[in-house]
């Protein structure tokens, strides 16, 4: 009878010790888990890094150098030719660049106060000339000699003169040579006076020249 007590006593002791061990091992997981670092959420942060990365592309665009400004004067100028200008100059400006007015330059038919554009056109007219434009000072793009748009003989240039059909290099000089020599074109029809240039060239080209 002792002995079967005995044997009791000593496997409610096992499960005992059993049970205690399951206990401490659940409680230690518990607390690892708990213990654990949980993540912090911060709102609001993708958007102020996406607002950050605008702010960042707007200031490195606003860092950009400006681009370049070249301006071709024509004319009544000491050295005509293309200018490199810097962004707010005047007409003005550009025209001293060139060495400035001859003498026979009609000035009061230049806006000296205009700001120049990239690619502007500057035509100063010499006094007394006549069918000329007074002041070309406009970007290519609203330009008479824009490709396949009229073209002013009185001012293009002979690459300007090419454009038309069947105007070529040797016709284009002769053009410019006339014009030199005769003050500029009074209308179209003078074009006909030059040689090369006959009824059915004329036919071709007239519906683009402009004379001004």
């Amino acid at each position: 009878m002792e002995k079967l007590l005995a044997n009791k006593r000593a496997l409610a002791i096992v499960c005992g010790v059993f049970i205690v061990s399951v206990l401490i091992l659940l409680l230690s997981f518990n607390f690892d888990k708990e213990s654990e670092p949980k993540p912090v959420i911060i709102e609001g942060l993708e958007e102020k890094k996406a607002d950050a990365e605008v702010s960042s592309d707007q200031a490195e665009k606003a860092s950009l150098p400006p681009a370049d400004i070249f301006v071709d004067i024509k004319g009544a100028v000491k050295k005509p030719g293309v200018y490199k200008a810097a962004p707010g100059q005047r007409v003005l400006d550009l025209i001293n660049k060139a060495g400035s007015f001859k003498d026979e330059a009609d000035k009061d038919k230049v806006n000296l106060a205009q700001t120049v554009t990239d690619q502007m056109v500057i035509y100063v007219p010499a006094e007394g000339e006549q069918g000329v434009a007074p002041a070309r000072t406009m970007p290519p793009e609203t330009s008479s000699e824009s490709a396949g748009s009229k073209v002013n003989i009185n001012t293009a240039t002979e690459e300007d003169l090419q454009t038309l059909t069947g105007i070529g290099p040797s016709k284009a000089a002769a053009i410019l040579e006339y014009r030199e020599q005769n003050g500029g074109f009074k209308n179209a029809d003078e074009l006909k006076n030059i040689s090369g240039i006959g009824d059915k060239t004329f036919e071709k080209i007239k519906d683009r020249v402009l004379v001004q």
